[in-house]
């Protein structure tokens, strides 16, 4: 007879948080590095960029408030594309700050939409309060 290990419901919404960053960091890594489409500006791939990073960092920070920094995993592709052209301008004296700028930017995109997230859940989770006993009375 199998037994089956029972499992807290953090664990599996960290492991949940873990996957769904892994997974949908690999769709913004390739926003960052597809071309244009017909009829997009720069700007606007900025924009989406950013609004993707954002919401991914909120959904995280959303449901796992205590682990938001999660979110740096989130934006994996980014990081570590930022820190090959950090490397590249230190050792190889290339004139890439511009590139190292634009990868980090989502990494703090997303930590922000994160710890954004998390505060979101700490208003809007109803918290249990003790009620009155009627022997205490109610204070108005």
């Amino acid at each position: 007879m199998m037994s089956f290990v029972r499992v807290s419901i953090s664990v599996k919404i960290t492991v949940a948080v873990i996957l769904f960053a892994a997974f949908a960091g690999f769709f913004g890594f390739t926003l960052l590095f597809s071309e244009l489409g017909p009829g997009e500006t720069f700007f606007e791939r900025i924009l989406v960029i950013g609004l993707f990073y954002a919401t991914g960092g909120a959904i995280i920070g959303f449901f796992s408030p205590s682990r938001w920094m999660l979110s740096l995993l989130f934006s994996w592709g980014a990081f570590f594309m930022g820190t090959g052209s950090l490397m590249a301008t230190i050792l190889l004296k290339l004139p890439t700050a511009f590139l190292t700028a634009w990868f980090f930017l989502p990494v703090f995109v997303s930590v922000l939409g994160a710890r954004a997230g998390a505060t979101l859940r700490g208003k809007f989770v109803y918290r249990r309060q003790r009620m009155p006993r009627l022997e205490e009375g109610i204070s108005l």
